[in-house]
């Protein structure tokens, strides 16, 4: 709940200053004792964070709540079978392949986070560059339309450092490595 209100703050361009931390931490854990439920509201008031960001938190509980039943279900499942075997003499430990797998997980793991960085560097703010172009075309069809001239009145580019949230942009992850926090 507390790393909720913090996302809140980023997305909605009212972050939360470092010197504000203490307080949020020590109201936030003792607000849990109420329940999330009532805490989060008060969290997002104390914080000066819009009300409106509660919606976002009802929306997506319903989702982890949904895949923290569906892992709690499997967790209980693989336990039951690993201890029933382990009882019956039927599970050996091959430690030639748990070090392969594990290696080789670690390689996958690696190998995304590189690609993934690497596809984020080369395709840049994609989204932002989608945005221009679209002002860009809608420019050259408006003649006379005053919405589409009003649309487009803030195309502009957004500094590293600017939080895209409050124009409506979302961006790709090389915006947010290169924020300093």
């Amino acid at each position: 709940m507390l790393v909720f209100v913090l996302f809140a703050g980023w997305a909605s361009g009212s972050q939360i200053p470092l010197s504000d931390y203490p307080q949020f931490v020590l109201s936030g854990l003792m607000s849990l004792f109420g329940g999330v439920d009532v805490a989060l509201p008060f969290m997002l008031d104390l914080m000066r964070i819009p009300a409106d960001m509660y919606q976002i938190y009802v929306v997506t509980g319903i989702v982890n709540g949904r895949t923290a039943t569906l892992l709690a279900a499997m967790n209980l499942l693989c336990f039951t079978l690993l201890v029933v075997a382990s009882l019956t003499d039927a599970m050996r430990i091959h430690w030639r392949r748990v070090v392969l797998v594990l290696a080789s997980t670690t390689v996958i793991l690696v190998g995304s986070l590189l690609a993934a960085r690497w596809y984020f560097e080369t395709l840049g703010d994609f989204c932002q560059q989608t945005y221009r172009l679209a002002c860009l075309f809608a420019r050259l069809l408006r003649r006379g339309s005053g919405h589409r001239a009003r649309l487009c009145a803030r195309c502009r580019s957004l500094k590293a450092s600017e939080n895209p949230a409050p124009f409506g942009l979302f961006v790709s992850g090389n915006r947010l490595s290169r924020q300093r926090l």
